[in-house]
This record gives C-alpha cells, structure tokens and sequence, in this order.
C-alpha cells in the first residue's frame, strides 16, 4: 500500500505536460495499478481522466486527482484482501 508521498512521488516520477498541466498517461497507471484501478477512477468522476487527440491520435490521461484515485483504490482493495485473510483464518481457528 502507498502513502500520499509515495504516490506524490510515483506521480512526478511518470508525469508528462498535456496542454498546460501535468498528467499520467492511462497505458502508464494501469501498469502501476492495474485496469480495474484506473478504470474506477475515470467513473468516479469525469475530472479524473480525459484525452487530448492531436487529430489521428488521441491520447487518455489521468489528471494527478484521478491518480491519486486510482492509488486509493488499489489500497483499499489491498486492504480488503488482508482483512478478508484475516477473517478467514480466525473462523478455521474456531472450527
């Protein structure tokens, strides 16, 4: 799981310049959260993500908010699954 400084630093790391503001091209989140990750942040809200076409190309980005979405959503997900471990191995100790 990431902290907002890791994902700060992931961020600047991977940033490249759209128009006029830094962003994260989709093709490169996904390989640092997966599909369902940054698929979740661009419906969550449609200032996460967008695309700029240059006419017979147009590129998908997440902006740094829809970045950070994305992060969070693979740490709670990650977190899920530790909980979910957890709970399983208390009920065999029951059993």
């Amino acid at each position: 799981m990431l902290n907002k400084d890791e994902v700060q630093k992931l961020f600047n790391k991977e940033r490249i310049l759209v128009g006029n503001i830094d962003v994260i091209p989709k093709y490169a989140a996904k390989k640092i959260f997966g599909n369902e990750a940054c698929d979740f942040a661009s419906r969550l809200n449609r200032g996460n993500s967008s695309l700029y076409g240059i006419g017979d190309f147009s590129l998908e980005y997440l902006t740094y908010n829809g970045f950070q979405t994305a992060a969070t959503f693979q740490n709670i997900k990650e977190a899920k699954e530790i909980v979910e471990g957890l709970e399983c191995c208390e009920s065999k100790k029951e059993a």
